[in-house]
């Protein structure tokens, strides 16, 4: 039997073990507090439910002098949230993302305990990360973990070591938007390619590649000119799933422009299609699309790859921007921001014009000629001043 300062763990047989605790005693009935659990698996799997069946009877003193970083983030933060998942409050491909990028960026700080962790451990693990993007992650998803074990008493809140480290710069994007003229020629590319109903629902629609990957013939209205959105098709870990929209406002429904809607009629009846295109994906990978339904990542290969075969001497507009070009071509011809970040389905304005919105050379000109404008009335009057 292994002992801790509170609670302990018996191998009953191999694989099974016998974890018990304490918790002391029950304010209301003075009675001790006892819990005691039968499960299968490694010796650690037994350690790191002792820990949580001491989180439960409130023991943090203990916890607070011994768990380790790793334990913490295997018995605590991560359960947590997973119970967020079931709520619908946290989405799974975040938490996929979440668990795979503590584990991967963490090795340093992993085995260590909460309380002896410092400022150098946190810059050590920022160190091992490359690429300005992904220290800005790891900083900020370390930064969330240790900020509940603050939270909720694992560690005293005067030792707040990420006061001491500083955080690394989130680099901003460089997002290349097509003009109307290039949106024309993309789509006359693509006319015919098996990604076409994908890149003309981003295009046209500003949906986002998940959206567009998830969508089904069903969920158009032909009549009415429109398609509903209620979920994304993703790949995380290896594994293809429907989520639901990233955002409340992400569900909805959205107008298809009739140039659009026209094409997507057309690809949906054509000969070539035929039956497969009545119901199912709008888009499909393998021979005549009988394999698979795009996801983002394949979806996003096979359009690169046939972009720069066919406009070889444009500049490339990578898939994803689509949706940015779709923004940016409706506020330059002067459609109200507040419109452009609804049919965007943005949770808030601020998004659509720090991360959507690439004004272009044309608005850029117009600016300068209200200044001109401005400055030159100004400049006259001066000029005609007799003073």
């Amino acid at each position: 039997m292994t002992r801790a300062d509170k609670g302990s763990i018996k191998e009953l047989s191999k694989g099974r073990w016998l974890v018990r605790v304490s918790g002391g005693k029950d304010p209301e009935t003075g009675k001790r507090i006892r819990l005691s659990r039968t499960i299968r698996g490694t010796k650690t799997d037994a350690l790191n439910e002792r820990t949580r069946m001491l989180v439960e009877v409130g023991d943090i003193g203990y916890v607070r002098g011994s768990i380790t970083f790793g334990d913490f983030v295997e018995s605590v933060f991560l359960p947590r949230k997973r119970q967020q998942i079931e709520r619908g409050e946290f989405r799974q491909n975040s938490y996929l993302r979440l668990a795979s990028n503590l584990k991967t960026c963490c090795r340093p700080v992993w085995n260590v305990p909460l309380n002896k962790i410092t400022p150098l451990h946190i810059e050590m693990c920022l160190d091992q990360v490359e690429g300005p993007s992904a220290r800005f992650n790891a900083f900020s998803d370390m930064r969330a973990v240790w900020f509940k074990a603050l939270t909720w008493g694992f560690i005293p809140k005067s030792h707040d070591v990420f006061t001491g480290v500083e955080r690394p710069r989130k680099p901003a994007p460089e997002i290349e938007t097509a003009s109307p003229e290039l949106l024309a020629k993309i789509l006359e590319a693509f006319r015919g390619h098996a990604v076409e109903p994908i890149v003309l629902m981003m295009a046209g629609c500003g949906l986002r590649c998940s959206e567009a990957c998830g969508l089904d013939w069903e969920c158009f209205d032909w009549d009415e000119g429109t398609v509903v959105i209620t979920r994304g098709y993703h790949k995380v870990g290896g594994k293809t799933m429907f989520l639901p929209p990233k955002t409340v406002q992400s569900g909805a429904t959205v107008t298809v422009p009739a140039v659009v809607r026209d094409r997507m009629r057309e690809i949906r009846l054509s000969a070539r299609s035929g039956r497969r295109a009545a119901s199912g994906a709008i888009a499909k990978m393998g021979p005549n699309g009988r394999r698979a339904r795009y996801h983002p990542s394949s979806a996003s290969a096979a359009y690169r790859t046939h972009y720069r075969k066919m406009l070889p001497d444009e500049p490339y507009v990578c898939i994803k921007n689509l949706r940015h070009s779709h923004a940016t071509i409706l506020l330059e011809s002067g459609e109200d921001i507040a419109l452009v970040s609804k049919r965007l389905r943005h949770a808030n304005l601020a998004t659509t014009y720090m991360r959507y919105i690439k004004p272009g050379l044309s608005a850029d000109r117009h600016s300068s000629e209200v200044f001109d404008s401005a400055l030159g009335t100004a400049l006259e009057i001066a000029q005609n001043d007799p003073k």
